[in-house]
């Protein structure tokens, strides 16, 4: 385990104060807000152990998956990945196509190299932008 990592945590300590701090004062946006509720809402989910996260990523709670995090919590998207294709390489991320992070098809996710993923979100960003500057 690379040093100054907790186990659990994918970030040492200085690059989540980094994260936090860039998330600082930023609001979700009404339709992510409606989406969060949506899946809420949702009688799939219930109990099911489905949890929506902060970032309105749906959660299952399977302590022994070997994607789990110290809580026992694995990303649905990751979890529908891995048991249809395998193991997810590093420095790969599986992708929403629809970018509606409660939509959990396997045929709506696309694994991505992280980088390409973190270009490709700022180009969409930047398309929301210009559009909304209009």
């Amino acid at each position: 385990m690379p040093r100054g990592r907790k186990p659990g945590f994918k970030h040492d300590p200085q690059t989540r104060a980094k994260i936090s701090r860039s998330m600082k004062g930023k609001t979700k946006s009404e339709e992510h807000k409606r989406k969060i509720g949506d899946g809420l809402r949702n009688p799939e989910c219930w109990g099911k152990r489905l949890y929506v996260g902060a970032q309105g990523y749906l959660f299952r709670y399977l302590p022994n998956h070997p994607l789990a995090d110290r809580n026992g919590l694995v990303p649905e998207h990751r979890r529908v990945w891995f048991d249809a294709f395998g193991p997810i390489p590093m420095d790969f991320v599986v992708h929403h196509v629809d970018h509606n992070h409660l939509n959990n098809h396997v045929l709506n996710l696309m694994l991505m190299e992280r980088l390409a993923h973190m270009r490709h979100h700022e180009a969409h960003n930047r398309v929301g932008e210009s559009a909304d500057a209009r």
